[in-house]
This record gives structure tokens, C-alpha cells and sequence, in this order.
């Protein structure tokens, strides 16, 4: 496959999305397990203990059968739908920080929680009009220069947002983002559709729902 101009830019973006996103989570500081079971007595070390234990090896073994049902889709998908899996999973992992940007907007820029709610489904009504945009653009200027605005219109948000002192401009970054955030979708289908032949159309769009949710849930 010829490495084309076009992927190394999304592949660039797509890091600058999931980097600024993780700029996004406010800095907490919670207590070691260890410390926290540590703190208890000894009924309640031995009734807690294994249990966190339990919970330990569950969560590796999980992320493990994870990492490896994801790193097995990718070795059987075709080369440029796989580049667009790996970029979709890269800039969904920047995405976890949506689930912040409430707090952030009280803790940071001053909101109230009224103002932190309204704005934040201004970003979710920003989002359904980005699928329309995001098909339009589609049409108009194909999938992977499509693919490229979306994720840059992300990245552009998330840094608004992160820049922002007061609260006008942390409006303007969740507007924006709001707008941008879904316009990667409509391109992404179009592209496996494009690159990949009929018959495989069920299992690559089922693969693509597979890497997102997987980023989802790392």
C-alpha cells in the first residue's frame, strides 16, 4: 500500500486530539488500594482484600484478552482500513475526557452547575448537526480529507477549552468541539464502504464498532 500524504497527516492529528483530550481530566488524587484496604481492621482486611484481589487479576486478565482480539482484527483488515482503525482508536482515547467536561467548566472556568449543564448539551446538540456536516463534507471533499478537518476541528476545541481563563471562551471550545466531534464518522463509513469489497462490508463495519468501543473502554 502506498503510504499517501494523507494518513501521516490524520495519524498526526489524531494524536493531537487524544493528547489535548487527556488535557482535558482535572488532576485528582486518590488513595492507594493497598492504602485504603491497609486502613481497615482485620475483619474488614479480610473481607475486603481478596475481593480487590479478585477485581486485579479480573481487570489484566480482561485488558489482555482485550489487547489481543484488537491486535488479531488488525492483523486480518486490509491496509487502509486498518490505518483508519488505528487512528479511530487513537483519537477515541483522547474522547474519554467528554466525560470531564462538566467539571471542568465549574472547577476552571467558574460555571455553575446550571451554566456546566446547559453548556454541556449545547456540545451534545453540536454533535448532531457534525454527523450532517460530517456527511456533507464527504461528499464534497472525500473521506480522508473529511476524516482530517474533523479531527482537527476536535483538536481545536479541546485546546480552546484547555486555554481558556473565563468562561466565553470555554463556550466557544465546547461549541466547536460539539461541531466537529462526530464529523470523522460519516467519512469513516464512506472510506470502509469505498476500500473494502460488499461482501466484507458487515464484518469491517463490525470491526470498526469493535476498535471504538475497545479505546472506550481502556
Amino acid at each position: 500500500m502506498k503510504l499517501h500524504w494523507h494518513w501521516i497527516a490524520m495519524a498526526a492529528v489524531a494524536g493531537l486530539a487524544g493528547g489535548a483530550g487527556a488535557q482535558l481530566v482535572p488532576p485528582v488524587q486518590l488513595p492507594p488500594v493497598g492504602g485504603v484496604v491497609g486502613g481497615l481492621d482485620d475483619a474488614g482486611r479480610d473481607l475486603i482484600g481478596p475481593t480487590v484481589e479478585t477485581l486485579d487479576r479480573t481487570a489484566g486478565a480482561a485488558g489482555a484478552l482485550a489487547r489481543a482480539r484488537l491486535a488479531r482484527l488488525l492483523r486480518t483488515t486490509p491496509g487502509s482500513v486498518r490505518l483508519l482503525m488505528i487512528i479511530r482508536f487513537v483519537n477515541r482515547l483522547g474522547a474519554f475526557s467528554m466525560g470531564f467536561l462538566g467539571a471542568v467548566l465549574v472547577l476552571h472556568n467558574g460555571a455553575s452547575v446550571a451554566q456546566a449543564g446547559l453548556i454541556t448539551g449545547a456540545f451534545g446538540l453540536g454533535t448532531v448537526v457534525s454527523r450532517l456536516l460530517g456527511g456533507e463534507l464527504t461528499a464534497r471533499c472525500g473521506s480522508r480529507t473529511t476524516i482530517i478537518i474533523g479531527l482537527l476541528g476536535t483538536a481545536l476545541g479541546q485546546l480552546i477549552i484547555i486555554g481558556s481563563a473565563g468562561l466565553a471562551p470555554a463556550v466557544l471550545g465546547a461549541v466547536v468541539l460539539g461541531l466537529f466531534f462526530e464529523v470523522c464518522e460519516p467519512a469513516s463509513q464512506a472510506m470502509i464502504a469505498r476500500d473494502t469489497p460488499p461482501e466484507q462490508h458487515p464484518t469491517m463495519f463490525g470491526r470498526l464498532g469493535i476498535i471504538i468501543a475497545t479505546a472506550g473502554m481502556l
